[in-house]
């Protein structure tokens, strides 16, 4: 009975310690994610060179990305484990959450390192330095299109940034390694060229902080071939941006705009009270004339400095140069001691247009105590679809630089040799009324532009028989291509001067009866003579590079049909008797 009791009460012990401990286990449980967690909490580093995509959940949307050897926070495992092909290479993860500010995303740790990594990426080595102050003119014409930059390379320079829709589909970007500039020892700086197609090309600056992140950009140089209507170039010193885009529409726009780099590599416009010089040392001439210039002039000037012209073509002549590359630009430096001011930008750009300069209208003025050189050059759009002329009469201050110009448009008419036309407006220029009054007399001087006598300038002169004719029928027969309008009346007006001898030679090109003998002037007008009155009339008053070729014959008495020899062959008569003069 006493062994019973004995071993009874062993085994209660046993029980009560059992429980007791079970009571303590259970007390100091900590859920196993806890656990899980508290052990993982620790910093990581990402050891992709591009760069890693955090998603909202595993394998999920993409939210943004995480840089290079950004430090990042695990805080959960999801358990979703994955394969992933990266370089050709097979590489096995798990997606891990971690911090984003207050908010969890994921991330697949196979791309993860404890420690930091060193970037051996050699992106950045196909970028030669050049040295500021720079031209940056980059298009069609100049950029050798070496290697481009491969999809790793890019996600290093983070592109995308720049161009978010540079892997979507219809967006055929290639990037073209330019330079790098040493602007700051506070960030990296860098030009990459951008061809968005076949059509459009520009370049791009971009700044990156000595952790390779992107900071900013800002876009320098622009051309395109489809329209050639628009162009962008910039100059860069450690200071600023001089930046000027073009539009070279009927009416040109040059606007110019200045751009500063902060300390931490930002760039913002602002405002200059005065254009500053670009000084170049002569070991850095070959930096501005990237795109192969020529020197065609040099003018020497009394503080023993040079004025010098480059252009892309060499001179055709002894007394002039004559531009005729599809795309054509004179540039303007200054040079003294060694070292070479350049102009901000181009005398010249233009694209399918040909230039003649003319050494023989070279001139110096001196006014206000300042020195300046004078000069004008002629444009004329390539082909025979445009008949408009003009001529630029350019005055430039020989110290500063600084260019005014008066522009003269027209057209080569039966009354002159010269260009027959009128100056244009100048907002500008309209601020310096000396100024302009001295390019006006010089223009007028010129021997390219026609100034009409106090005669002349009447309208019933007799040279200026087809510009009445227009006016008087509302009409301007003064075509490229094609042939003219006749109107439901005609007008027309009597000469005693021979107008025949104005419009030029006719050959046997003519038709009589007793009372007219009526004149076919090829590409020109039709003019009668009117053998009783003795006078000289316009019949029908045209003019055509292509098109207006006819012929002319007698159909009734004194009626005239004109043929037109041009697709439709198109016809019409007019009656001479019913001819309306303005001065019977």
């Amino acid at each position: 009975m006493r062994n019973f009791l004995l071993i009874l009460l062993v085994v209660i012990q046993l029980l009560a310690c059992n429980t007791s401990a079970k009571k303590t286990d259970k007390e100091s449980v900590v859920p196993e994610e806890e656990i899980l967690n508290k052990s993982i909490q620790q910093k990581y580093y990402v050891s992709v060179v591009s760069g890693l995509n955090y998603r909202d959940a595993p394998k999920g949307t993409v939210l943004g990305k995480f840089l290079f050897n950004t430090a990042v926070e695990v805080v959960l495992h999801s358990k979703v484990f994955q394969f992933i092909e990266d370089n050709g290479k097979k590489v096995q993860g798990e997606w891990v959450g971690v911090k984003k500010n207050k908010d969890t995303v994921y991330v697949f740790n196979a791309f993860l390192s404890k420690v930091k990594g060193v970037n051996n990426n050699n992106t950045w080595t196909y970028f030669p330095i050049k040295k500021t102050p720079i031209i940056d003119t980059t298009n069609f014409d100049n950029l050798k299109k070496d290697r481009a930059l491969n999809l790793h390379e890019i996600g290093t320079l983070q592109l995308e940034r720049i161009y978010p829709n540079l892997k979507k589909e219809g967006y055929s970007y290639q990037f073209i390694p330019s330079y790098k500039l040493k602007i700051s020892e506070e960030f990296k700086t860098i030009v990459v060229c951008v061809y968005k197609g076949d059509h459009e090309l520009e370049s791009v600056l971009i700044n990156y902080n000595l952790d390779d992140k992107l900071i900013d950009y800002k876009q320098i140089a622009y051309d395109e071939i489809a329209e050639g209507w628009s162009r962008e170039t910039s100059t860069i010193t450690k200071e600023y941006i001089q930046n000027i885009n073009a539009l070279y529409t009927d009416t040109p726009q040059i606007d110019t705009t200045y751009y500063s780099f902060n300390e931490l590599g930002f760039i913002k416009k602002y405002k200059l009270k005065k254009e500053p010089k670009i000084v170049y040392s002569s070991a850095d001439k070959i930096e501005f004339l990237k795109d192969s210039l020529s020197l065609i002039y040099t003018l020497s000037c009394k503080d023993n400095s040079e004025l010098k012209f480059w252009t892309n073509e060499k001179e055709s002549s002894s007394n002039s140069f004559f531009l005729t590359d599809y795309k054509n630009k004179i540039l303007l430096s200054k040079e003294i001691e060694g070292s070479i001011t350049v102009k901000m930008d181009t005398l010249l750009f233009n694209e399918y247009t040909s230039v003649e300069i003319h050494k023989d209208n070279f001139a110096s003025k001196e006014f206000n105590n300042q020195n300046y050189f004078l000069f004008s050059l002629r444009e004329k759009v390539m082909g025979t679809a445009v008949l408009e002329h003009s001529i630029r009469f350019f005055m430039l201050n020989k110290n500063s630089l600084k260019l005014h110009e008066l522009n003269y448009t027209g057209e080569y008419t039966l009354r002159t040799k010269l260009l027959d036309g009128e100056f244009e407006n100048n907002i500008a220029l309209n601020k310096y009324p000396l100024i302009k009054n001295i390019l006006k007399e010089y223009a007028s001087k010129s021997k390219l532009i026609y100034i009409p006598t106090e005669e002349e300038k009447d309208s019933n002169n007799y040279i200026n028989f087809v510009q009445k004719w227009y006016k008087d029928n509302k009409v301007n027969n003064n075509l490229a291509t094609g042939y003219g309008y006749k109107p439901d009346k005609v007008y027309s007006t009597y000469y005693k001067r021979n107008i025949f001898k104005v419009a030029g030679d006719y050959g046997a090109d003519y038709i009589e009866n007793d009372r007219f003998k009526i004149v076919n002037f090829s590409y020109g007008s039709v003019l009668g003579y009117d053998k009783v009155k003795e006078l000289y009339f316009p019949v029908f008053v045209e003019s055509c590079n292509s098109g207006c070729l006819k012929e002319i014959r007698f159909v009734d008495g004194n009626t005239v049909e004109i043929t037109h020899d041009f697709l439709d062959k198109n016809s019409f008569t007019i009656n001479i008797n019913e001819i309306n003069f303005t001065n019977k």
